[in-house]
């Protein structure tokens, strides 16, 4: 068992159906922006991978699910949950990745700062 410690901050700016979330840390951002209209989208990351996604907003929480295609893996299942606690203050998020060992399942907590 291995733990990674994650440094920086997960910026995220919502303005009508779109959603952008940066991720500062280590050396690098990281952006990915999302249209949260349900309907499915193509975004192309930084480092040349597709995300395929579909994205529906429900009050608090935000699902956001797709496939990812990059150089070596092709259509891997993905995906994403963000809630955001009552008082606007703790954002969890879950991330799902579809495996050939099983399903990779990643939760972070996010403190408002």
């Amino acid at each position: 068992m291995s733990t990674l410690a994650r440094t920086g901050d997960r910026i995220i700016v919502h303005t009508g159906k779109t959603l952008r979330i940066t991720s500062e840390g280590y050396s690098r951002t990281a952006s990915l922006e999302y249209i949260l209209d349900g309907l499915e989208h193509t975004y192309v990351t930084q480092a040349g991978s597709r995300i395929r996604y579909r994205a529906i907003l429900d009050g608090n929480s935000l699902r956001i699910r797709g496939t990812l295609t990059s150089k070596s893996v092709v259509d891997h299942p993905i995906d994403h949950k963000y809630v955001l606690s009552d008082d606007n203050t703790i954002l969890t998020h879950i991330t799902t990745i579809a495996s050939p060992i099983g399903p990779i399942v990643r939760k972070e907590v996010f403190r408002k700062q």
